[in-house]
């Protein structure tokens, strides 16, 4: 692995290797693509290290948080256990590196008045001449009275 653009081949073999399993890795492929780059740029040889893993995922973003590095660690990891099959010395990095790469947003509650407004809004649509307003209003008083999910709708509708 001691040849120009080294890392770049390694992760091609591993999207291949990957992809014939049926795996499409568009965005991770992508990520990983971005490491090698960034892995040959700084003359990186040998089996992966903590460090090199850790520069990219802090030093590649802009106005980045630990979770956007943590995000970014969690695409190496099954580069790292791969090559780890052949560089028993590769240092596959923890899950938790630099805390949890997902977060759960707290939801919002929508309070009687902001639903009461919502269906006003909805009746207002353009195309008043159509049932596009009443279509939305039907789905919001729908999700406001049962308490489904957007998700939801999408095997009702």
């Amino acid at each position: 692995m001691r040849t120009k653009n080294a890392m770049q081949r390694r992760v091609r073999e591993y999207l291949d290797e990957r992809r014939r399993l049926g795996y499409a890795l568009t965005d991770s492929g992508a990520k990983l693509l971005a490491f090698a780059r960034f892995a040959d740029k700084v003359g990186h040889k040998g089996p992966l290290t903590l460090k090199l893993i850790a520069d990219w995922a802090k030093g590649q973003a802009s106005r980045a948080a630990p979770l956007t590095w943590a995000r970014r660690v969690q695409v190496v990891r099954p580069f790292a256990k791969f090559c780890a099959r052949e560089e028993p010395k590769t240092a596959i990095p923890p899950v938790d590196m630099f805390g949890p790469a997902h977060r759960r947003l707290t939801p919002h509650i929508y309070s009687d008045e902001e639903i009461a407004d919502l269906l006003v809004a909805a009746g207002k649509l353009p195309k008043a001449d159509t049932l596009r307003p009443a279509t939305y209003q039907t789905l919001f008083g729908l999700i406001a009275a049962t308490g489904l999910r957007s998700s939801d709708l999408r095997t009702v509708v």
